[in-house]
C-alpha cells in the first residue's frame, strides 16, 4: 500500500473544503480550493448566515448549529450550596 495514504497529512491537503469552528470570533471559516501551502478562497460566516457544502450541495445548514447555544457556555452554578 501507498505509504502516503497512510499518512492521513495527504489526505487532509487534497480536501476541497476545509470548515473550522472558530468559537473565539463566533464565525464559522470555510477554507476552499486547496493549494500548495493553503487555500486559494476563505470565507468567514456569522451566526446568522447558512453555508452549503460543496460535497452535498443539497443541504443549506444554519452556522450558529455548530455552535453551543450562549447560556449553556456559562457555568452551572445550581450545584453549589448556598
Amino acid at each position: 500500500m501507498d505509504e502516503r495514504r497512510l499518512s492521513g497529512k495527504q489526505d487532509i491537503d487534497r480536501r476541497r473544503e476545509q470548515p473550522v469552528v472558530n468559537l473565539v470570533e463566533r464565525v464559522l471559516e470555510v477554507f476552499r480550493e486547496p493549494e500548495k501551502g493553503g487555500y486559494r478562497r476563505r470565507s468567514s460566516l456569522e451566526l446568522g448566515s447558512r453555508v452549503t457544502p460543496e460535497a452535498w450541495p443539497d443541504p443549506e445548514l444554519a452556522v450558529a448549529s455548530f455552535f453551543p447555544e450562549v447560556g449553556r457556555l456559562a457555568p452551572d452554578d445550581s450545584h453549589r450550596a448556598a
